[in-house]
């Protein structure tokens, strides 16, 4: 599998190493930084170091202090890297519970292993959103993608990640696509707009723009011969668009798809990297590779682009 950014901080950090050990936590406030809370490790064992947790309303940092040090060295010594620790008024709390429970939980809430991606058909000479979500069918292309991505599952009865779609009385659509990175622990849910509910009173589908516009990456499968334009997505949520296309291929030959990619101002650049001429051949390579494209995608985009910045920052300040 090609590399998936930050999977370092898929590691229950504190869980694994902390809520059933020994340790400290500092809890305070800055007024630059917010509320911080500090975990040291109190006993090192034969190692040379202690392990140490800085979080802070934007992001959770990880590091390893000599074990030599007495209590207020180790702060002295995490304040190299932030400044503001030495005017930080702390509560220094240790074999609380509560307050051991509540970091796990805090934790846990920061550690994302599954995702949903929209996946929206355009026929040709379709311009407008409400004409691609008003689609009941795809193209045999399109099929042939979907069953790329994934694994067709029924919906009622699934006991695994859903991504929202309903698994109990079909209100949602009776199947959907589904993939499951075994290697990372990854699920991946496909909100597919041919898949859920069409309801013909309804030029706008909204019940379908309910899924695919809150997921923050779309795939766009293109059969038209004009450009996709991201603008006609009209959804605050939806941050990266990836525009696929199968090209012609001779009879027999394998199938090959272009590759284009979007996203809105603020998202950082993620890998992998594009090729030159953006062509792919199916295979489980382009696979390997698109997954991580699109789960990179996201984690960028929460903690780069400026709205999801936001967001982030008020849920950590309320958690």
């Amino acid at each position: 599998l090609h590399w998936i950014i930050g999977t370092e901080n898929d590691i229950p950090f504190y869980a694994q190493f902390f809520r059933h050990k020994d340790h400290v936590n500092y809890i305070g406030e800055d007024d630059t930084v917010g509320a911080v809370a500090i975990s040291i490790e109190v006993a090192a064992g034969d190692r040379n170091y202690v392990r140490a947790i800085v979080r802070t309303t934007k992001k959770d940092d990880r590091h390893l202090i000599a074990a030599a040090l007495k209590p207020k060295e180790q702060l002295k010594a995490l304040a190299r890297g932030y400044p503001w620790v030495n005017h930080v008024k702390f509560t220094r709390l240790r074999d609380n519970n509560d307050l051991n429970d509540t970091l796990v939980t805090f934790e846990k809430s920061n550690i994302v292993k599954s995702y949903k991606f929209g996946v929206l058909y355009r026929a040709e000479g379709q311009e407008e959103e409400n004409d691609m979500f008003c689609n009941q069918h795809g193209s045999e292309a399109f099929e042939e993608f979907l069953d790329f991505l994934g694994d067709r599952i029924k919906l009622k009865g699934w006991d695994k990640y859903r991504g929202g779609l309903d698994t109990k009385n079909d209100t949602t659509g009776t199947h959907t696509v589904y993939r499951q990175l075994l290697s990372q622990k990854i699920e991946v849910v496909y909100h597919v707009s041919t898949l859920l509910p069409f309801f013909p009173s309804d030029p706008q589908q909204l019940e379908r723009k309910r899924h695919l516009g809150n997921d923050v990456v779309m795939l766009i499968f293109n059969e038209s011969s004009t450009p996709f334009d991201p603008a006609v997505i009209r959804s605050e949520f939806n941050h990266i668009f990836f525009v696929i296309s199968k090209l012609p291929s001779p009879q027999g030959s394998s199938t090959r798809y272009r590759l284009q990619c979007a996203a809105k101002k603020g998202v950082e650049p993620f890998p992998p990297l594009l090729s030159k001429d953006k062509v792919f051949t199916k295979g489980p390579e382009f696979l390997d590779w698109l997954m991580a494209k699109l789960i990179n995608s996201e984690r960028v985009a929460m903690t780069t682009a400026p709205a999801f910045q936001l967001k982030m920052e008020r849920t950590r300040r309320a958690l």
